[in-house]
C-alpha cells in the first residue's frame, strides 16, 4: 500500500473517495461504526481539512455528527490509508464543507467539520 499520506499537511484538503484497501480481507477488523462513517462521507463528496498530525504522524480529519435523537458524536479519522483523494486549493470544489447528510435514519446526520 502507498504510503503518500505522509505527504498530507495542516491545512490540506482531502475528499474520502472509496473505502481502504484490504478492509474486507480475511483477518481484517474494521469497526462497523467505522464502516459507516466511511460510506458517510464518500456518499458526501464533501471536503475536510487536514486538522492534526497525531504523534505517530498520522493527519487526522475531524468531524462531529449531530444524532437524530440524541448526543453530539465527535469522530477523529486518521487518513493513513488509500482512501482519499487530495483536493488543490484552487479547485473551487476545495471549499471546506460543514455537513454531511447520512440520510434519515442515520445516527450521524447531519454532521459538521470541528
Amino acid at each position: 500500500m502507498s504510503e503518500r499520506w505522509r505527504d498530507l499537511r495542516l491545512g490540506d484538503r482531502v475528499r474520502i473517495m472509496r473505502l481502504p484497501s484490504g478492509v474486507d480481507q480475511l483477518g481484517y477488523t474494521f469497526a462497523p461504526s467505522t464502516r459507516r462513517l466511511y460510506e458517510r462521507l464518500i456518499a458526501s463528496g464533501k471536503t475536510f481539512s487536514i486538522r492534526e498530525i497525531d504523534q505517530w504522524g498520522y493527519p487526522r480529519i475531524h468531524v462531529v455528527a449531530r444524532r437524530k435523537r440524541g448526543p453530539v458524536v465527535h469522530h477523529t479519522l486518521a487518513l493513513s490509508d488509500d482512501s482519499w483523494e487530495k483536493v488543490p486549493t484552487d479547485d473551487p470544489s476545495a471549499t471546506v464543507s460543514p455537513a454531511i447528510d447520512g440520510g434519515a435514519d442515520s445516527p450521524a446526520c447531519p454532521a459538521r467539520e470541528e
